[in-house]
């Protein structure tokens, strides 16, 4: 659990999630953070889904990466105030479960 700082302010926690936009607007992407709740009246667990407005200045993010986003320290633009950390590679069993997955779903049609 790393904290980041700027100076004396302290931001908050890394937010981890996945690319749903990338390459409509230059060196900004959409990214996707799924969380948990629970209703306060029915005790039923809720999906809800958050969407921030990320700075990616490399433009290096395609649809579908996993990220790690923190808070810039400062406003980049009107809605931007996150920006990349660093892209998460996908490891080399997710791959190949992918792979192996079409292959099968091709040889049943």
């Amino acid at each position: 659990m790393s904290m980041f700082s700027i100076g004396r302010k302290v931001l908050s926690e890394p937010i981890i999630g996945f690319v749903k936009q990338a390459g409509t607007l230059e060196k900004t992407i959409k990214v996707q953070r799924s969380y948990q709740v629970i209703h306060p009246v029915v005790p039923k667990a809720i999906n809800k889904d958050k969407i921030y407005v990320v700075h990616d200045e490399g433009g290096n993010c395609k649809i579908g990466d996993m990220v790690e986003i923190r808070p810039a320290g400062r406003r980049i633009s009107a809605k931007k105030t996150y920006e990349v950390v660093r892209i998460i590679p996908r490891r080399e069993d997710q791959k190949t479960n992918l792979r192996n997955a079409k292959q099968l779903d091709d040889d049943h049609q």
